[in-house]
């Protein structure tokens, strides 16, 4: 097999306080037996991670994808983890067809797990899932999250560009967390199946996701210290806020709210202010309704700004308070008992819920 080899140089810089960025980097010529590429403007993981300086480097074994009018191209990186540049080797060679879609030159893709269509003007549409579940990693993105688009005018010079944007939580406590959803609260699809153009510009499909689990692994220890958690979501903006809900070893559940509305850009990390996660510095407000019937409408709740909260359906199935509007059953019990937890609560309307025998507003 013929061996030809990449070279990746990663170099990176914060330059902005409330959304990270990246200067852009200018491209070198290398000659025709080499492919020179740079991340140009922002610090990014996927297999690639972050070092402590906030640079990207690279994990061993990543792989990229080169596009043409004839061929796919996958290339193996030939460096170690912690590598800020190194060589990627030839490692497989693939036909394919583009009737439908010209490429007017040469595009490099990371992840290479990526598939090709065509806009209604046969311009390029390459596609990429992020994954609804991600994996954490300490002061970094979770592994095989990220895309970046890789830009050429000769075939040998790439430019890389990053796809997704970048959500950064900072939570204190006393408490180990197991895993972290993240969800939009007015049903923003932030994961899933993705496509874009030959600009970088992601747009989701319509039946991705519209949540992102982060999972811990065997946990994260919360301390006096923030502990830093990184989501990587489909370029959106919550327009009534976000919902966070974060679950411990212990299997409960601390809930976090806003209903500011926040944008999440191409290529930017959005830190959200940190908060402290102890149960004990926190006045929960509880209800529970015990009632009949097969569906439900959903208990609405008012507050302050920091409004937060838990609907408990009494199926083993949870949700974020003011997310849906009403709920199905699905275990074929006769009936169920809703109960609540919010915090900064100052209103709950309960409507169209059928079959109500017991109403408890003790706790609130």
């Amino acid at each position: 097999m013929r061996r030809v080899v990449l070279y990746m140089l990663v170099t990176m810089l914060v330059v902005a306080c409330t959304k990270d960025s990246i200067n852009e980097i200018g491209i070198k010529d290398n000659g025709a037996d080499t492919i020179y590429a740079i991340i140009s403007d922002f610090d990014v993981d996927t297999r690639v991670e972050l070092n402590d300086k906030r640079q990207t480097v690279w994990t061993e074994n990543d792989e990229i994808c080169v596009f043409d009018n004839n061929t796919m191209d996958i290339y193996r990186f030939n460096g170690k983890t912690g590598d800020r540049s190194g060589s990627f080797s030839l490692i497989a060679s693939h036909a394919i067809s583009t009737k439908n879609c010209v490429f007017d030159k040469p595009y490099a893709v990371y992840l290479a797990d990526h598939k090709v269509s065509s806009y209604s003007d046969h311009s390029p549409a390459l596609y990429s899932t992020l994954p609804s579940v991600q994996e954490y990693k300490k002061s970094s993105y979770g592994l095989n999250t990220n895309a970046m688009l890789g830009l050429s005018e000769n075939g040998r010079d790439f430019k890389f560009i990053n796809i997704f944007g970048y959500l950064r939580l900072s939570i204190t406590g006393d408490k180990v967390v197991k895993s972290i959803k993240l969800e939009g609260n007015n049903g923003e699809i932030i994961a899933g199946q993705t496509y874009f153009n030959t600009s970088g510009i992601a747009k989701a499909n319509n039946t991705s996701e519209k949540a992102i689990t982060l999972d811990c692994g065997e946990g994260v220890q919360l301390t006096d210290e923030p502990a830093v958690f990184y989501f990587t979501i489909i370029p959106t903006t919550f327009n009534k806020g976000i919902s966070v809900t974060i679950t411990f070893d212990d299997d409960s559940l601390f809930p976090k709210r806003t209903s500011n509305s926040i944008t999440v850009s191409r290529n930017t990390i959005l830190p959200v202010a940190s908060f402290n996660s102890s149960g004990d510095n926190v006045q929960w407000q509880t209800i529970s309704v015990s009632h009949t019937g097969a569906s439900v409408s959903a208990p609405y709740f008012e507050g302050e700004t920091d409004l937060a909260g838990l609907i408990y359906w009494g199926d083993n199935f949870m949700s974020n308070i003011n997310y849906v509007t009403s709920y199905t059953y699905t275990d074929n019990e006769p009936s169920h008992v809703i109960t609540t937890k919010t915090t900064n609560a100052t209103y709950v309307k309960i409507s169209n819920c059928q079959g109500i025998t017991e109403f408890d507003l003790t706790n609130f």
